[in-house]
């Protein structure tokens, strides 16, 4: 999945998505600003079947992505 274009309005839905799929989901997310946002958290705040386990800021060697 291409990053841009990538807000809320395509995040949350995205999780959505994940949801009907999975039932329950634990996403380990970078800190983008999306990522993290009140408004996802407030979209799924009450669900405990979405955990959001957000990286520390400048931690790279944590996010798998960035190892190049």
């Amino acid at each position: 999945m291409s990053t841009r274009g990538f807000n809320n309005k395509t995040f949350i839905p995205y999780v959505r998505a994940f949801l009907r799929r999975f039932k329950r989901v634990a996403l380990i997310l970078d800190r983008a600003p999306t990522h993290c946002s009140k408004l996802a958290r407030a979209a799924f705040g009450r669900n405990r079947n979405v955990e959001f386990i957000c990286l520390p800021k400048a931690s790279p060697y944590l996010n798998a992505s960035e190892q190049c």
